[in-house]
């Protein structure tokens, strides 16, 4: 009666959890809702951790191509 089929996805991929809940109509929509909020925070903080080292591994290999091309130029 309580199984429950929730889908998180980006541009890259799609995760789909499935559960089975306990209770009545109303306790399964709350733990429903709760469990797919759950899901879509862990993927958002995960896209900005990636967004993050994106950008952090960039500025890192600007500032050594900088620094390389200082040095044999100066």
């Amino acid at each position: 009666v309580g199984l429950c089929y929730i889908a998180v996805g980006t541009k890259e991929r799609v995760f789909v959890y499935r559960y089975k809940f306990e209770g009545d109509r109303e306790e399964i929509t709350q733990k429903a809702i709760s469990y797919a909020l759950f899901h879509a925070y862990k993927q958002l903080k995960n896209m900005d951790l990636q967004y993050y080292l994106y950008i952090l591994s960039h500025k890192m290999d600007l500032v050594n191509r900088n620094s390389y091309f200082s040095s044999k130029f100066l």
